[in-house]
């Protein structure tokens, strides 16, 4: 299995358009998995304030988009969105073969109140157990940056699926999820980092792992979710 993470540095002047052609580039290799960072696809209005009036066009263009590889699961980084009623919610979209298949909301409020207040909003988080799906009969679980290490992971999950922005981003097991192993890809938007995990529950010691990437380049990394691309330690 070929997953991709994008390589994305979120800054205030960002646009979709210069985003949307690293999302293109990710999706002409046809991996089974393309992941954005956390605000991947925020973007602002000259006022600064957060331009919610164009998530119906970036939709409609991914859902374009995801048509050019039908197999592949493009999970293009989040974005905040208006819930209605002046609320505020975190969410991360999924699409598949021109659909828009899934959407995941953020349940961990680490600054999502203040943007919201700063938008004439409220934050409103989701239910994070709910953040779940399956591809090709394999469990992936979706955790939004700070719901990462509070989320509950369900002991059959193939691959976890972190879009972050945090200075401290990366892949945490605790004492209440250490007895199964799995998969993990990191898009974080800070630093900018990406990154690809193994944890191996069956292995005495050196259960943490580090992926190789098959390919890099400036605006990605791709992964072979494979053992023999690991290096524990």
């Amino acid at each position: 299995m070929d997953v991709i993470s994008i390589k994305h540095k979120v800054l205030e002047k960002n646009t979709f358009e210069d985003y949307y052609k690293k999302l293109a580039h990710a999706m002409s290799y046809k991996p089974n998995f393309i992941l954005g960072p956390d605000y991947g696809l925020c973007f602002l209005k000259e006022d600064g304030k957060i331009n919610f009036g164009s998530r119906e066009n970036i939709i409609n263009k991914l859902e374009e988009l995801s048509l050019n590889s039908p197999d592949t699961l493009l999970v293009p980084g989040t974005s905040p969105f208006i819930l209605g009623k002046g609320l505020m919610g975190h969410s991360q979209m999924v699409f598949r073969n021109g659909v828009k298949m899934e959407e995941f909301r953020k349940e961990s409020n680490a600054g999502d109140s203040k943007i919201a207040k700063e938008n004439g909003l409220e934050y409103e988080g989701g239910d994070s157990d709910k953040n779940k799906f399956f591809y090709n009969g394999k469990k992936i679980t979706v955790e939004i940056c700070s719901d990462h290490g509070k989320q509950r992971v369900d002991k059959d999950t193939f691959l976890e699926l972190i879009p972050a922005y945090d200075d401290r981003a990366g892949f945490w097991v605790g004492a209440h999820n250490d007895d199964f192993s799995r998969w993990a890809l990191l898009s974080d938007g800070r630093s900018p980092k990406i990154g690809c995990f193994r944890y191996n529950s069956d292995r005495s010691n050196e259960r943490y792992g580090l992926l190789k990437a098959k390919l890099l380049n400036k605006d990605f990394g791709l992964f072979e979710l494979d053992e023999r691309n690991v290096s524990y330690f």
